[in-house]
């Protein structure tokens, strides 16, 4: 099958359009053909500190493919993924498309065909709202949020190694900020974790295609001087020694969460990199039908991604994040691991969004 370029170019936005780690966007792609894209991990954005594993790479690049798989259903198009992550190569995979009319053989009765047209439906809606998609920092959330519209959240995964928990219950929810405060309060006390988080921040350009602003972080204006000065690993030390970072986990965790009436819980039953790639493209999926709800979504990757990425931060850092990974994961149910948490309610007007590089910077 020969794609347009028409064609490929909305491939390629919609796969530009996915959530990336403080929007690095550390991906690469090629055609190798003219139905053949391979997607690539970007060296120069992957495999630092908090990355060293690859594991927010490979979560970032599950968002892309499954981004650019649905995209391609909506265009009445399969993508065959063949995954190939190796620490030796940056290629992470590869997505292979055909017409969808030629590639659907008929299932052996009625009910099983139905099943398919449905969920080929179902991912062709969710597929008009990745442009909408954003992440919203701002808080209070409002509610409720109903129970029909947990079970859609939870039902928008559909592989079964993988779970969408639902809380909506104020001392369900209370058992986990504990944990994902102190995961987040270790980032503003260990220096490397320090520098490479304030690495990403953009002060002095108002909608940079990388990285974030204060706004898209929506720190309030009148604390962005302060925080701006906490970019300095000094500073912020002796800013620690009066317990800033116990302050800042507070305004960034506790306070949203207690203002949300929802919080969810992505889970997976493996971490190997196959399976972190594709807990991403779960993570797009339950993102794209809080979109179509008309939920906010916040996600807090630290207690879950932190530990499994095994930053050198030594002790007492280690040891602090393998009990706050100890302590969600005892919390969920059947050996699951905890991947993301996220912040879910409703909140009127619009976010500050963060920015895209355009296609042509991410052509390997």
């Amino acid at each position: 099958m020969i794609l347009s370029d028409e064609q490929k170019a909305s491939l390629i936005d919609a796969g530009i359009r996915a959530p990336s780690a403080d929007n690095s966007q550390p991906w690469k792609y090629q055609w190798d053909n003219a139905s053949e894209l391979s997607i690539w991990r970007d060296a120069e954005l992957s495999g630092f500190a908090t990355d060293k594993t690859f594991i927010l790479t490979d979560l970032a690049i599950g968002c892309v493919i499954e981004s650019i798989r649905l995209k391609a259903l909506e265009s009445k198009l399969n993508a065959e993924i063949v995954y190939c992550p190796s620490d030796e190569s940056e290629k992470i995979a590869t997505l292979v498309f055909t017409s969808s009319a030629s590639n659907t053989p008929p299932l052996p009765n009625e009910k099983a065909n139905k099943k398919v047209v449905d969920e080929t439906a179902s991912d062709r809606e969710l597929a008009s709202y990745i442009e909408a998609r954003c992440t919203d920092r701002r808080f209070p959330y409002k509610g409720p949020v109903t129970e029909s519209e947990s079970l859609a959240l939870a039902g928008a995964v559909n592989d079964k190694d993988y779970a969408l928990n639902v809380y909506t219950d104020k001392a369900a929810i209370a058992q986990f900020l504990p944990s994902i405060k102190e995961a987040e309060q270790i980032r503003f006390e260990c220096a490397s974790l320090h520098q490479e988080l304030f690495q990403t921040i953009v002060f002095d350009q108002p909608a940079p295609d990388k990285g974030m602003t204060p706004a898209m972080l929506s720190i309030e204006p009148i604390a962005r001087p302060m925080f701006r000065l906490m970019a300095t690993w000094r500073t912020m030390q002796k800013l620690n020694k009066i317990g800033t970072s116990k302050m800042i986990a507070m305004r960034s965790v506790t306070l949203p969460f207690k203002l949300s009436p929802a919080m969810c819980v992505l889970t997976t039953k493996s971490t190997s990199r196959i399976d972190i790639i594709k807990a991403g493209q779960q993570m797009l999926r339950f993102w794209l039908k809080a979109t179509q709800l008309g939920l906010s979504v916040h996600p807090y990757a630290a207690p879950g991604v932190l530990p499994l990425a095994k930053p050198d931060v030594g002790e007492p850092y280690l040891s602090r994040l393998s009990n706050v990974k100890r302590n969600v994961d005892s919390e969920v149910a059947n050996g699951q691991q905890v991947i993301m948490f996220f912040r879910v309610g409703r909140c009127a007007g619009t976010p500050t969004t963060s920015c895209r590089r355009s296609a042509d910077s991410l052509k390997k």
